[in-house]
């Protein structure tokens, strides 16, 4: 759902400096919100961040379903990476850290998204192999198995290690 226009964070006309302010200037690429989420942080931490999504109806096994949402590197952010991952499964997955989740996502972004301005499409088709019902999106794997690249834009603020990405439009159909 779209957030509140009183919301004191409304976007396009918050003027919030804090967190999303310090990673960079995305608007949401349609309606009034967005998500972000860490994909690296500091090297050798193998902190992760994730979004996750109950999907409407359980997915049909041996269906073909378009997955799918748009990514912008926060402007200020250190790094750009790759890992961006596609995760279905049966049921809600989580863990009591901020570690790499251990699952096997069914698609990933091979190398690292830079895009700084405009949103990136990042998609696949997968077949179901079970009546999934979760879509969870992340960087699934370890610190040593990511590839980073280095901002240009990056601001070198606190709050602004690792690479940071907005998230938006998510979709399975």
């Amino acid at each position: 759902t779209d957030i509140d226009s009183t919301c004191w964070n409304f976007q396009p006309n918050s003027a919030y400096p804090g967190p999303i302010g310090l990673k960079g200037a995305q608007l949401p690429r349609s309606g009034s919100s967005m998500a972000g989420m860490a994909l690296y942080t500091i090297a050798g931490m193998n902190q992760r961040e994730y979004i996750q999504v109950h999907l409407n109806s359980p997915v049909v096994v041996s269906g073909k379903y378009l997955v799918e949402c748009f990514v912008s590197l926060g402007d200020y952010a250190e790094f750009a990476s790759n890992g961006l991952g596609f995760q279905l499964s049966l049921n809600a997955i989580s863990s009591g850290n901020d570690g790499v989740l251990g699952f096997t996502p069914q698609y990933v972004v091979q190398n690292p998204i830079s895009e700084t301005h405009q949103w990136v499409r990042v998609f696949d088709t997968i077949t179901a192999t079970d009546a999934f019902e979760y879509l969870t999106i992340g960087n699934f794997s370890n610190d040593v198995s990511t590839t980073v690249l280095a901002n240009p834009s990056a601001s070198g603020q606190p709050g602004t290690y690792g690479a940071y990405y907005f998230i938006d439009d998510v979709r399975v159909e």
